[in-house]
């Protein structure tokens, strides 16, 4: 009996000695959670601390950068816009302008034609009265070359008929002397020798398309004369044929 109760009391001690080892292994486990929870707390608390005392501010700071960075990129991308439509606009306005300019030139184009045109014309009238006393000049040089070459034409046909009455009596007078010994059977000797200088008209007369010319001309020039009070009046010489440009300003 005494041996089971050393027993029983030796495995009651053994049992508590156990539990107690327990109590305090869980004690201990705890205590170290604890702590190792705290220093997490205390990381943690460290990391909130770091978040609002550093990267808030600086993600507000990026962000109000980012915000102006946005807001400058707007506002230069608008002033671009608008720049752009002002440049063409303007191109607008010289495309305009050149089309303009472009109907404007023919336009110019042809009255600078026609003012060649007119000014030819103009050149042409300027001229005219110099031509025209050319005109008359050469036809006084014909009229007198017309007049001393019928004077020539009727002296020539008056020489030529002396000549030929003065080779006729020669012949007559030759005939006269030797024309009785020849002999007859003879034709063309004999033909030969009565044969007589042939005759030679000469016609100097003027045609009749110059004396029209003739009256034409008297006509115009007596047309164009100017009067008589403007040659007294105006004692400055003109060339030939300003009558004409008198008249046309008045008209115009």
């Amino acid at each position: 009996g005494g041996a089971g109760g050393e027993a029983e009391a030796i495995g009651s001690g053994s049992v508590g000695s156990s539990l107690g080892g327990s109590i305090l292994s869980s004690s201990s486990i705890g205590r170290r959670s604890s702590a190792r929870l705290l220093e997490e707390c205390g990381q943690l608390e460290t990391l909130h601390e770091r978040h609002l005392q550093v990267l808030l501010p600086q993600l507000r700071s990026l962000d109000s950068s980012l915000r102006g960075a946005q807001h400058d990129v707007h506002a230069s991308a608008s002033a671009l816009h608008t720049r752009v439509f002002t440049h063409l606009r303007s191109i607008s306005h010289l495309q305009s302008q050149i089309a303009e300019l472009t109907n404007k030139l023919h336009l110019y184009s042809s009255l600078l034609s026609r003012v060649r045109v007119y000014c030819d014309q103009l050149l042409l009238m300027r001229r005219l009265p110099y031509t025209y006393e050319a005109c008359l000049v050469e036809i006084s040089h014909r009229r007198d070359f017309n007049q001393a070459y019928t004077a020539s034409s009727t002296q020539a046909a008056e020489a030529l008929a002396i000549a030929r009455e003065g080779e006729v009596a020669r012949r007559d007078a030759f005939m006269r002397k030797h024309g009785a010994l020849l002999p007859r059977n003879l034709r063309c000797l004999s033909a030969l020798l009565h044969g007589r200088p042939p005759h030679i008209e000469i016609n100097s007369r003027d045609p009749s398309d110059a004396v029209e010319a003739d009256r034409a001309i008297l006509a115009i020039s007596q047309a164009i004369a100017p009067p008589a009070a403007v040659v007294v009046g105006n004692l400055s010489p003109q060339p030939p044929g300003s009558a004409i440009f008198a008249t046309a300003a008045e008209g115009a």
